[in-house]
């Protein structure tokens, strides 16, 4: 019975690192196309929740997929997902951005430097579907 609750938690924990996966690797894809505020049912629940450095608690229509800020102060974005753990309903993940900062961020002009930044986010799972990020920015 106990091999049978152990591969129950890691079936999940897998499709809880697919979701998390596939959400990432497509709002990444529309905010790097200039396609903003953009949360796909498929992936997030109705009561999603964010949290992180840019700005405090939003959820629903007004909630900035991540790197959503950063897309309208940077040309030329790059984002990696670097790596993924997950326990149960929560997954970690590491991700890496790269850009070239040509337009006003954070209440900075434009440096025309190259950017750099790790984040990583903690995304909670309830019935299959994103219900809050969580994340941490560290530019460099």
């Amino acid at each position: 019975m106990t091999n049978l609750v152990e591969r129950e938690a890691q079936t999940e924990t897998a499709r809880n690192i697919d979701v998390v996966r596939r959400a990432l690797s497509r709002r990444l894809a529309r905010g790097v196309a200039g396609e903003r505020g953009v949360l796909d049912p498929e992936f997030y629940a109705p009561d999603f929740r964010q949290y992180g450095p840019a700005r405090q608690a939003c959820g629903g229509d007004t909630a900035a997929p991540f790197g959503e800020v950063v897309f309208d102060g940077f040309s030329q974005p790059e984002v990696d997902i670097r790596h993924m753990e997950a326990i149960g309903g929560r997954v970690v993940t590491h991700v890496t951005f790269r850009g070239k900062h040509t337009d006003r961020f954070q209440g900075h002009a434009a440096t025309g430097r190259q950017m750099y930044a790790d984040a990583v986010l903690l995304h909670c799972l309830q019935d299959g579907r994103i219900s809050e990020e969580w994340s941490i920015v560290r530019w460099r």
